[in-house]
This record gives structure tokens, sequence and C-alpha cells, in this order.
């Protein structure tokens, strides 16, 4: 792990969200992300310091979204998108393409715990899939002059994948839109984050 390096992807605009990260570059094979993050949807970006310990709040409800966020990707992932922590309000989001016993689900894996639901437009399930096929297409896009530093998944909101470019992402965001269709992908130029 350590020959890798370590991109991270901030989003920003209409599909911001706390990012699943998927590294590119010397991985031989895609690797599952966690579909939950631990910011207010409008928090800024997490820090990358690991040293800094969890809100009291957050502590509190981690392990909840340990059980929610599998739970729901294996029974309802063609509905579920993705669920955070909102530390300030003590309470998980969980964004979904809205189904009522997915709701039901939620409530009963997290027992006590505030569940605040957020519409989506795409599916876990879809943004897996999408995920996966942009990492196939990594020689397609080297190919065609497009160098992707990384992606990453979204809460579904507006976009199904988030992919860094190292160069003219405006023309990538179009040509990311004739392939995998108009909005699914959301494409940013940021380079990779240094590690202190």
């Amino acid at each position: 792990m350590a020959s890798l390096t370590l991109l991270l992807l901030a989003a920003t605009g209409a599909c911001a969200s706390a990012p699943r990260v998927q590294p590119v570059g010397k991985v031989s094979a895609p690797t599952q992300t966690p579909s939950h993050g631990t910011t207010h949807p409008a928090s800024p970006a997490p820090s990358a310091s690991p040293r800094l310990s969890a809100p009291p709040a957050q502590a509190a409800l981690d392990p909840v979204v340990q059980r929610l966020a599998p739970y729901l990707q294996r029974h309802f992932g063609n509905s579920y998108s993705s669920v955070l922590v909102d530390s300030p309000n003590n309470q998980l989001v969980v964004y979904r393409i809205p189904d009522t016993r997915l709701d039901s689900a939620a409530r009963a894996v997290a027992g006590p715990v505030h569940l605040s639901f957020v519409n989506s437009r795409y599916s876990y399930a879809r943004q897996q899939q999408l995920l996966n096929r942009i990492l196939a297409d990594r020689g397609y896009w080297g190919r065609h002059g497009v160098t992707v530093n990384s992606v990453g998944t979204s809460n579904g909101v507006h976009c199904a994948a988030l992919v860094d470019v190292s160069e003219h992402p405006a023309s990538a965001q179009r040509a990311f839109d004739a392939r995998y269709g108009a909005g699914a992908v959301r494409v940013s130029q940021r380079g990779p984050l240094k590690a202190a």
C-alpha cells in the first residue's frame, strides 16, 4: 500500500459530498470504497490529518454507520446511495432513491439514532457500476489525452461519480458526458494532495 499514491478528490458545486475516493495509477484492480462519509453536507471537506479525533457526537454515530452502510448496500443497493455522519445535528443522513422499505429497515438498524433521509438520483449499485466502468476505461482516456488522477462516488444527489483530471476539465467533462451520460460524472481539476 505504501507504493500507492493517495489521491483525494474534493467534491464541489452541485455534486458536493464527502467523497469515496478510488486511487488511480498503480492499482491492478478496483477496490471497494466505503459508501459513507463523516461530514455534514454543508461542512468543509474533512482534514487529511490522521491525528484529529472525532467529535463526541460523531464517535457515538460511527458504530451505527459501520452497521448501517453495509446493510443498506447488501439489501437495498438499487435504492441506497450513501450515508454520512451529521455531527452538528447528532444524526445520520441517508441518501437514497425514495423507498419506504429502505427507510423502515434503516430505522430498525439505526435504533434510537436519528436519521434524516435525502432523495438522490443515483443508487449505490449504479455508482459502483459507473466507478468500475471508468476505472476499466483508464486506457481509453489515456489514448484520448485525458489523465484521470482519481475517481470516487458522490452522495448520488446530482451525479454518480466524481473524477479528477490533470488538465482541461471543461473538455473532459464534455467527453465524460458523451461516454457515460450527461450529468452522471462530475469532472474537476484538483490534482493530488501531497501528504505532510
